[in-house]
């Protein structure tokens, strides 16, 4: 089993690890709309909730 960095106890995966329809939490201020552009670039559809931000669409 892949062990994990948590936040909070979360466990904090990569985009490509994603479930299909979960919402990815970006937590990063400075670099969310980055995360969030590569996020999409990638295909996901998943809801995107960004810490002070508006996610691209």
């Amino acid at each position: 089993m892949r062990e994990y960095v948590t936040l909070r106890g979360v466990p904090v995966r990569a985009p490509s690890e994603a479930e299909a329809g979960v919402p990815i939490l970006i937590a990063s201020t400075l670099h969310g709309p980055a995360i969030a552009a590569s996020a999409r670039a990638l295909g996901l559809d998943n809801p995107l909730i960004l810490l002070g931000a508006t996610p691209p669409r």
